[in-house]
């Protein structure tokens, strides 16, 4: 373990304080301290380290010693627990001495830890977990509308939607049946042939709509609770891809979950609404139009979309052009 020298705020070696000094802030620096590590602070009289997050800028680690050190009068030691290529170590060690004198009248004592104890991150692991459910599922009355702004509530809306697709695709079927129906009957006269085509071309905007619906899905969103610091927010270097692997972080990831799924969802229902417009408007269309040549006696035939022709065996035979 290397010794490091810690400095005050004014630059100067930070080798001793005096008893009942307050909000004292070191700094240290170092090549391998490239970012804000944990700080762990104790006495001759500490059964336990105070872990103290620090702040990193312009190439130094800054951090606050606790002031509950301070108040007495023994030397405070510190140690930089660097986090680094897969394993954790106390690199670095630093000293403080504490020159002892009476408690200043004017003292004013604050019970405010600006360490982490087991109850804050306790307690932030539980808000962490609360916000994580109240955008993944809601019933938490944390956020105002959250039973109908929550991931779980946009997937079951996708997968209704889904369902009637399901459905539509079905009546797609058999508005088509119903369209080749009509066709056949058209062959016998003009007016049942306008009609079918009508029928045709309604069924086509129906199958259409139906298979845009079918194929739109939502994305689930992940549920992440955890406990302690480590679940709550990560950054204690006690577990591997703790980063990525606590509550804080998948309730942005519930969150960002919701906000697509219902993305998703608005998508789906202008795709519908824009493809049956354009369908619908395809259906201005020319209507066929039959008259018989008195001359020759010949039925003649113009517009719309039928193509008749006779075969070999002198049978009349049609199609539809769509």
């Amino acid at each position: 373990m290397q010794q490091i020298t810690a400095f005050d705020k004014y630059g100067e070696q930070l080798a001793e304080l005096v008893q009942w000094d307050k909000d004292i802030t070191l700094y240290v620096e170092d090549h391998a301290i490239d970012k804000a590590y944990k700080v762990h602070f104790c006495n001759q009289k500490s059964s336990d380290a105070m872990v103290v997050p620090s702040e990193y800028s312009n190439g130094r680690l800054s951090v606050l010693i606790p002031n509950d050190l301070l108040t007495e009068a023994s030397p405070i030691t510190g140690y930089i627990h660097i986090e680094k290529d897969s394993e954790h170590r106390s690199l670095y060690c630093f000293k403080i001495l504490i020159r002892k004198r009476p408690k200043p009248a004017n003292y004013i004592y604050s019970d405010e830890k600006n360490y982490l104890t087991f109850e804050k991150v306790l307690e932030e692991a539980k808000h962490y977990a609360k916000t994580a459910q109240s955008y993944t599922l809601g019933n938490t009355t944390l956020r105002p509308g959250e039973s109908v702004d929550n991931a779980f509530y946009y997937y079951q809306q996708a997968q209704k939607h889904a369902e009637e697709a399901d459905k539509s695709e079905t009546n797609a079927l058999t508005y088509a049946q119903n369209a080749k129906r009509s066709h056949s009957e058209a062959a016998g006269s003009a007016t049942a042939a306008a009609k079918s085509a009508t029928a045709a071309a309604q069924s086509a905007v129906n199958a259409l709509e139906s298979a845009n619906t079918a194929g739109t899905k939502a994305l689930e969103a992940d549920q992440s609770v955890t406990a302690a610091e480590s679940f709550a927010h990560g950054r204690t270097g006690t577990r591997e891809n703790e980063e990525t692997d606590n509550a804080k972080f998948y309730n942005q990831s519930a969150k960002n979950n919701s906000d697509t799924a219902k993305l998703h969802l608005e998508q789906v229902e202008q795709a519908g609404s824009n493809a049956l417009s354009a369908l619908k408007d395809a259906l201005d269309m020319d209507r066929p139009h039959f008259q018989v040549d008195l001359s020759s006696g010949h039925l003649m035939y113009e517009g719309g979309r039928f193509q008749f022709q006779v075969n070999t065996e002198g049978h009349l035979e049609w199609g539809l052009t769509i």
